[in-house]
């Protein structure tokens, strides 16, 4: 039933103007944080690094390990390391991304 005569051309539509909206948004963010990594100490906080850009803002992201989906997200500004606090690295996934950009996720430092 994939042929012309069965297409939903609104659906089309709307579905290229959201993909065009994504493109959009992600070509203006800045560039992605390289080296994301976070201390493997033991310890309820999550201390993480990442090289940063110049004058570039940061967020971070994190989910529970159950979660397929970041479930929160803290600005941290032009850095390049945070602590989140209360947050322990057994039980989360973290991230980091520039601000409007795509989250790298974390990986033990060392």
């Amino acid at each position: 039933a994939d042929t012309v005569e069965n297409m939903d051309f609104e659906l089309l539509a709307r579905s290229v103007e959201a993909n065009r909206v994504v493109m959009d948004a992600l070509s203006q963010a800045a560039p992605p944080p390289t080296d994301v990594r976070f201390d493997t100490a033991a310890g309820y906080h999550t201390h993480l690094s990442w090289r940063p850009t110049p004058d570039v803002r940061y967020q971070v992201f994190w989910r529970e390990t159950s979660s397929a989906i970041w479930q929160g997200a803290e600005d941290v500004g032009e850095v390049g390391a945070a602590t989140m606090r209360n947050l322990n690295k057994d039980e989360h996934f973290f991230a980091v991304g520039s601000e409007g950009g795509v989250p790298v996720e974390a990986q033990p430092a060392g």
